[in-house]
């Protein structure tokens, strides 16, 4: 019977079960059941506080990290505030007397050393965080690392080896982003916000009050964006594991692929998965990217808005031409950190949906530990004995059912049977890889279970199958 694409399409959803099908629900097409992951982030923040713990160990760099944050937003803001005194002084004084070269040359000068202390704060925090991102990834690369060693067999079976090693790059590189520059840039956004808007209270009310009637627009705008964006970045990631993990799969098993003239099967499989991660790709990138342009658009109609009241006041209410210079750029700047801020909304969703799938298996349980009383074996004759064991992968799904065979120390036996039979698993459960749910395994008349998992597998040797055709 021949298998469509559609039927191939359901297959492959089941397979990748929460990753593949972690998109919302659209055109028919749900999770499947017992899916672990995807979709929205179930605790955003609570896998920010625990992503912010790894740099606690670099508190002193981060204290002097942001402290030239703060040395770069104020240079910036004096700098902008120095046009007023410049213009009205140098330039066009109110009273109408001529303009002074030799003070506007020495203003600028002054202006320029403001920036430069600003530039040069800017340059130290770069490399500071740059510094303390990398660290921070460096423990959780190790603590996954190590927990990823402690994981039980179940574990590997059951997931996707390029769909783990995408937690190990794609995720781990997007907190990266996030960690070295979207942190700072929240924090200077906001710092700059505040600063902003109390230079232009001091500068000129009414014009304030036309500049404040924007952000809740602004805000709201952009809050819808990042409300639509936030589970599609979620859905990309697990799409973006899904595809490594198959890729992977197939680049491992060429030869058995090749064999079974496999090929146009695992090129429409894969394209499938391609077209899946495309749609989800599409979905969040159009909506990360559309934050920009729409902060943008309204923050030129505020700075039009601005510009035009703010001319009728020098006309009517004799506001320095200075003092409106010096506002309009407190306007740009006020809106700029804004739109950075609602820019890097994705970043910091795409960094939570990675910093969640890593936590995921970080969290999973690991090996069951040796009991209390388990011995050690150091020299052991070889009698393994089955006695009517019953296991399976899902306990409700038995795949040996009362199995009962025993091998003698020197003794050969072979396990014969087609795929799937059971010949592997029985392999896994000599080995304790996995615990049977009726009968007993014993070694030397002990049971697996009371034999210390170091010296049960050191005393065995495993030659796995490869496919071979007679």
């Amino acid at each position: 019977m021949s298998v469509t694409r559609a039927d191939r399409e359901a297959s492959l959803k089941k397979r990748y079960a929460g990753r593949v099908a972690a998109a919302p629900k659209r055109r028919g097409m749900g999770r499947g059941p017992g899916a672990p992951r995807g979709g929205r982030p179930k605790s955003t923040g609570a896998a920010l506080k625990r992503l912010l713990s790894y740099l606690e160990a670099d508190r002193l760099r981060m204290g002097i990290a942001f402290f030239c944050v703060i040395v770069n937003t104020v240079a910036t803001l004096t700098g902008s505030y120095m046009l007023r005194p410049i213009i009205n002084r140098f330039i066009a004084p109110p009273d109408g007397s001529p303009g002074n070269v030799a003070g506007l040359f020495k203003g600028l000068t002054m202006m320029a050393c403001v920036y430069l202390l600003g530039v040069i704060a800017n340059y130290l925090q770069s490399r500071l965080m740059l510094e303390v991102a990398q660290s921070a990834l460096v423990r959780i690369r190790t603590d996954l690392f190590t927990k990823m060693q402690k994981l039980p067999v179940r574990f590997y079976d059951t997931n996707s080896n390029g769909d783990l090693m995408s937690r190990f790059t794609n995720d781990v590189d997007t907190i990266g982003n996030m960690l070295s520059s979207t942190l700072v840039q929240l924090f200077s956004g906001t710092l700059s916000i505040i600063g902003t808007l109390f230079l232009m209270l001091y500068t000129n009310i009414w014009l304030t009050a036309v500049t404040l009637i924007m952000i809740p627009l602004m805000l709201r705008a952009g809050g819808e964006v990042a409300k639509r964006s936030q589970k599609y970045f979620s859905a990309q990631q697990s799409a973006l594991g899904a595809l490594n993990g198959y890729i992977e799969e197939t680049i491992t098993g060429q030869k058995v692929v090749k064999v079974f003239c496999h090929e146009e099967i695992a090129e429409e499989e894969f394209d499938i998965l391609n077209r899946d991660l495309r749609e989800k790709q599409i979905r969040a990138q159009f909506l990360g990217g559309m934050m920009g342009p729409v902060m943008n658009n309204l923050s030129q109609i505020n700075y039009s808005l601005t510009a035009c009241i703010g001319g009728i006041l020098c006309v009517v209410k004799n506001f320095d031409v200075g003092g409106l210079t010096g506002f309009l750029n407190f306007s740009r700047q006020f809106s700029r950190p804004i739109n950075e801020i609602s820019m890097q909304v994705s970043n910091v969703f795409s960094a939570l949906a990675g910093a969640e799938r890593v936590f995921s298996v970080m969290d999973e349980e690991p090996e069951a530990a040796d009991d209390k009383d388990a011995v050690s074996m150091d020299g052991m004759r070889g009698e393994v004995v089955l006695d009517h064991v019953t296991f399976g992968y899902n306990p409700d799904k038995p795949v040996l059912h009362d199995i009962t065979w025993f091998a003698k120390p020197g003794q050969k036996v072979a396990l014969v049977g087609a795929t799937g039979a059971g010949k592997t698993t029985v392999t896994n459960l000599i080995n304790r890889f996995y615990d049977i749910q009726e009968g007993m395994i014993l070694y030397d008349g002990i049971s697996v279970k009371g034999i210390r998992k170091p010296d049960l597998r050191k005393s065995l040797g495993i030659v796995l199958q490869d496919v071979n055709l007679f």
